[in-house]
């Protein structure tokens, strides 16, 4: 047996012409209870006719999202029933939100709450103008660690925000898991947390548990 001989990979001996060709086509769509004003449907499939994706484009774009809209908008929020809603009602009411997740300035301090950590950082929770579901109670808080000047720091894997005891599971945090950081952008960067009204986190230093807290929804009132 010859060792020595080097290995092939076998060639594709079929021409072009064989090989199966994407198509593109065009499908029109009437005008239906889901699909008010019709549109046409962009369908992509290769030659041996499996679809391999497909868009549809409304001929009437604003009948469609009045249509769907409020569908669309109750996933937004995780599926909650919030009742008969004009899209472009909820839209608005999203859009009066200019910046999300932007900590206030130190010198904002009415805007902002301050907790006691440890001797050198203290706990920052404010507003980040994240849309609420209307007539809901559910809220959001930002949070970051600051300096005693108030100062956002970046605080890196030395503190931890841990997810405490939840009475409901299967909720959208996890008991005992670390909160991720949402714009955690390089190694001085100070860190923004998100989280949720009325419920227990756990601040940990340095793997130790330092404090536990819950923040009312009512906190910045």
């Amino acid at each position: 047996m010859n060792l020595d001989r080097a290995r092939t990979t076998p060639q594709d001996t079929r021409s072009q012409a064989d090989m199966p060709m994407a198509d593109f086509l065009l499908l029109p769509q009437p005008s239906t209870d889901a699909y008010p004003g019709g549109g046409v449907i962009l369908q992509y499939q290769d030659g041996l006719n499996h679809v391999l994706d497909h868009t549809y484009r409304p001929y009437d774009p604003v009948a469609m999202m009045q249509r769907w809209g409020p569908h669309l908008v109750s996933q937004l929020y995780s599926g909650v029933d919030i009742g008969p809603t004009g899209f472009f009602d909820v839209l608005a009411n999203v859009q009066q939100y200019q910046v999300s997740w932007r900590p206030p300035l130190p010198s904002d301090t009415t805007l902002y709450r301050i907790f006691p950590f440890i001797a050198s950082l203290n706990i920052r929770i404010w507003d980040p103008k994240v849309a609420q579901v209307p007539g809901r109670s559910t809220r959001f808080f930002g949070l970051d660690f600051v300096s005693l000047e108030g100062d956002p720091q970046h605080v890196g894997a030395n503190v931890e925000v841990v997810v405490g005891r939840r009475s409901v599971p299967g909720g959208p945090e996890v008991e005992g898991q670390a909160l991720v950081p949402i714009d955690d952008v390089d190694l001085m960067s100070p860190q923004t947390f998100g989280i949720f009204a009325d419920v227990v986190y756990e601040f940990h230093s340095h793997n130790y548990h330092i404090i536990s807290h819950s923040f009312p929804y009512n906190l910045l009132e």
